[in-house]
């Protein structure tokens, strides 16, 4: 699993470092994107997204590269995780008279866990992270500017082992983290699901 990931990093480097290349060569296309990561349509714990995808044109409608970002995801109306994605990903534009302006894109790769709000004692570790979208595609002026506008599905894995704290009042059946309390270790395995609006440009 490890060898995977550092795969994974060693591959995204080698695109951004051949940047110069391609675009000597017009194959090189970007496309950085930021938006918001919600829960539900209710837009409960909302988190947001910067990201930028660097890649070639294996074709006119598909490109392969790299994609890195930042990230924000809020869990359990509590805690707010950093994390920074680092992935393959791939955008293919539908080759279809009537969808010509539809997109899809895939990423998929390594969230790293980079910091968690409130401050625990603990740590956070990263895990597997997959990113499909789909969207529509408009072109800027008479060049290969493109703006974008996408709809996906954000999978983010990670652990964390913390100490906490609790209190619980009358009625109540949940635990509430007020205070630090010693030797009470919690061990989280968590599996975040979040739909993403973006917007984008690109070349």
């Amino acid at each position: 699993m490890r060898n995977t990931f550092l795969m994974i990093l060693v591959l995204t480097g080698v695109m951004f470092n051949s940047n110069v290349l391609l675009a000597q060569e017009s194959k090189f296309t970007n496309h950085t994107e930021g938006g918001i990561l919600a829960y539900n349509l209710n837009f409960d714990e909302v988190g947001w997204s910067v990201q930028t995808f660097n890649g070639m044109r294996i074709n006119s409608n598909l490109a392969i590269g790299g994609t890195a970002g930042f990230e924000k995801l809020f869990v359990n109306k509590i805690f707010k995780y950093s994390i920074i994605p680092v992935a393959v990903g791939l955008r293919y534009d539908v080759p279809i008279p009537s969808l010509r302006r539809v997109f899809v894109g895939l990423d998929a790769g390594y969230g790293f866990a980079w910091e968690k709000e409130p401050p625990l004692e603990g740590e956070a570790k990263g895990g597997l992270r997959v990113n499909p979208e789909i969207g529509v595609k408009f072109e800027l002026g008479e060049g290969k500017t493109f703006m974008t506008f996408g709809l996906g599905y954000l999978f983010q894995q990670f652990k964390t082992e913390y100490t906490q704290g609790y209190s619980i009042g009358p009625g109540e059946t949940e635990y509430i983290i007020y205070y630090p309390i010693e030797d009470y270790l919690n061990k989280q395995d968590i599996n975040a699901h979040r739909f993403t609006l973006k917007i984008g440009f690109g070349f």
